[in-house]
């Protein structure tokens, strides 16, 4: 665990001199978000949404900008690139768990990531001052957390499970872009859910991207009076693609092979 403790340190102390990539990545998640807002106060304006369903809409895209910084995962692509180049190497060599050394380094990126995030609150403040805001219980919070938590795992291990193909296959980043697309359609990043037809819906909350965005921003607002079921069903998709993930990386590293360096 010490040597854990230690990478998370290292990693907070990379996380903080490389800050512009991370307002490069807090930037191309906060643009989307005012955009959705104008089109929801021309909405408003123009007689089409009511001043609650505005609320509940503006409020939607602002907790997921929250949601996207605390749990998002962005590691694949560049374990992707280790892999095919070999530069994966040296890490398999050392005496650690590679598994386990990108989860702190991730934590550290996201809580790095909340440095832009609290203070570009204030630039879109006068668009959010006038909501209807729901009342916010302690527990619904506690429940919020704990999704996240579960949310920013099951992320990991699916990172981790589109990154091993590239052990074979030369083109596996495409699967980075489903992953995209699913979290989009599936987990409600692009629009709330309720947006779409009822059987999508139903079909959505079988699959563990409804839990990333969706869900806990419903519990914020209020919205969600049933918590066991959607907690079991994370649990079971996270547990599940943890020994995906797991069983397919020391089969894949038990026949990588890599030659110079």
């Amino acid at each position: 665990m010490r040597k854990y403790l230690a990478f998370f340190t290292a990693e907070w102390q990379q996380a903080l001199n490389y800050r512009p990539e991370a307002f490069v990545w807090f930037i191309l998640e906060f643009i989307p978000l005012v955009v959705m807002l104008n089109l929801s106060d021309y909405l408003k304006t123009s007689g089409r949404l009511t001043h609650s369903q505005y609320s509940q809409l503006v409020l939607y895209f602002v907790i997921n900008l929250f949601i996207s910084r605390l749990s998002s995962i962005h590691f694949e692509d560049n374990l992707i690139d280790d892999i095919k180049d070999g530069k994966i190497s040296p890490s398999l060599l050392k005496p650690f768990s590679f598994f386990w050394h990108l989860l702190p380094r991730e934590a550290t990126w996201r809580l790095a990531g909340l440095m832009y995030l609290l203070p570009s609150m204030l630039v879109i403040w006068p668009l959010i001052k006038s909501l209807e805001y729901p009342k916010l219980l302690p527990a619904n919070l506690i429940i919020v957390v704990l999704f996240l938590a579960i949310a920013f795992l099951q992320r990991f291990f699916l990172a981790w499970i589109i990154s091993i193909p590239a052990f074979w296959i030369d083109q596996s980043k495409a699967l980075v872009h489903f992953k995209w697309m699913a979290e989009g359609i599936f987990g409600g990043a692009w629009l709330p859910l309720y947006l779409f037809p009822s059987w999508w819906q139903n079909l959505a909350r079988h699959t563990p991207f409804y839990y990333w965005f969706y869900f806990p921003a419903q519990v914020l607002l209020g919205n969600v009076t049933e918590f066991l079921t959607p907690l079991i069903l994370s649990s079971a998709w996270m547990i599940m693609l943890y020994f995906l993930a797991s069983k397919f990386w020391h089969k894949a590293i038990r026949y990588y092979s890599s030659v110079g360096g």
